[in-house]
């Protein structure tokens, strides 16, 4: 119902940000059927289901120094729904849809695996799913700092990791440990054939740990030794949007296509938590071998963030040795402003660069400073505002541009 609520006034003429207010009204009066501790079904003793659901409602305004980028205006970004059915604490099954992204977009499969948990510590896992890369990329949608990740995360992962990827992968994890080593293909669905093969590796964990500190150490890897795309061509790209996503504009930062026998990313990871001051970063290097057809030589690009935060009101963020990845903060307690009680509220800040020239490619460079105000009132509601300026020389369409933009999540 609620889905059908955020459609209906995503595609109503004249859609206007009472649009925002209608998801964000259903959204809280979803709340009660998705409240802490609620959301495994148990079945019997041996099956156990848990629902999945991530719907995140965008608004965006943009200042820029020229025409061509991304216009005003609000999408539902992401609408995930399915669930992962548990059989005897031995196998796991998910299958997720995604019907959000911009507004035209068909619907796409965003997981469909199966994992095999009964062997302590291990996870063995085939079939469609987020393959373990990078300490930003394993953070969930609904948990990163800001409403899109910075974007040298969101470039590497794109390349043979991230989200509706065929993989199958082996992954180890304890306490304040996580390794895993993956075999990828392509993202399921058009305009992807699933040709492309690569390797993709990650070792990170907690280096310290006391009541007070956690110190995260990592090193994330990928290798594309067949590139091959859609229309089986063998060829890579790199590009981001202004780490905002309201329509499909193309990327002012763009390599576009580059014809290469093959292409990688490599880079370390660093984290740290003091009490509730949380503190992130990563850098990577990215390099792609031009066929001889396209001229050759070895093309190099580089990307680097940081980003810090602070909880205010409600539990800090958490490390998550499943993920090797902080999660968000949670309330403390229930809504109730008559005992004090007004949820997690954090504040951000953030620093990115991304540099795609090398050669004769002159695919720009970005800088983008970022702030951030979330605020939890309960778990599974989230409601965001951002400010952003972003500046892209070189490229295919330098601007500067100044960006507000607001989000309303729904997730459990």
């Amino acid at each position: 119902m609620q889905g059908s609520l955020a459609k209906a006034a995503l595609h109503a003429p004249g859609f206007t940000y009472r649009g925002t207010l209608l998801l964000l009204g259903s959204s809280l009066v979803a709340t009660g059927a998705a409240a802490q501790g609620t959301t495994t079904i148990r079945l019997n003793d041996r099956l156990a289901f848990k629902p999945y659901f991530l719907g995140q409602f965008d608004g965006a305004g943009f200042a820029q120094s020229r025409s061509g980028g991304q216009a005003a205006g609000s999408n539902l970004r992401r609408f995930r729904v399915g669930g992962r059915l548990e059989v005897a604490e031995q196998v796991e099954l998910g299958l997720i849809w995604d019907f959000g992204r911009i507004p035209g977009s068909i619907p796409t499969l965003w997981e469909a695996q199966a994992s095999y948990v009964g062997l302590k510590p291990f996870r063995f896992t085939a079939g469609v799913f987020k393959v373990n890369f990078g300490l930003e990329s394993m953070q969930g949608a609904a948990d990163t700092l800001f409403l899109e990740r910075n974007s040298i995360s969101t470039i590497t992962r794109n390349l043979a990791a991230g989200i509706r990827r065929e993989a199958v992968q082996v992954q180890a994890s304890g306490d304040r440990w996580n390794v895993s080593v993956a075999g990828t293909a392509g993202q399921a669905g058009p305009p992807d054939d699933g040709g492309q093969r690569a390797v993709v590796a990650r070792a990170a964990g907690l280096l310290l740990k006391t009541d007070d500190v956690a110190l995260h150490l990592g090193v994330s890897g990928e290798w594309v030794f067949d590139p091959r795309g859609g229309a089986n061509l063998r060829e890579v790209s790199f590009s981001d949007r202004e780490q905002l996503q309201i329509d499909d504009t193309t990327p002012s930062l763009s390599t576009g296509s580059i014809r290469a026998r093959s292409a990688g990313a490599f880079g370390p990871e660093i984290g740290l938590t003091w009490r509730r001051l949380w503190l992130q970063g990563e850098y990577y290097g990215l390099i792609a071998n031009r066929s001889n057809a396209a001229g050759g030589g070895t093309l190099r690009f580089d990307g680097w963030y940081t980003q810090a935060a602070y909880t205010v009101l409600g539990n800090p963020r958490a490390w998550d040795s499943k993920t090797g990845a902080w999660g968000a903060p949670t309330p403390a307690g229930g809504f109730n402003p008559g005992a004090g009680q007004f949820g997690a509220v954090e504040l951000g800040a953030g620093y990115s660069t991304v540099d795609l020239r090398s050669l004769d490619v002159g695919g720009g460079t970005q800088r983008v400073v970022s702030a951030v105000a979330n605020w939890w009132p309960v778990e599974p509601v989230r409601l965001s505002l951002l400010y952003e300026n972003a500046r892209v020389e070189g490229g295919r369409s330098p601007r500067s541009v100044n960006a507000v933009g607001a989000r309303a999540q729904l997730a459990f």
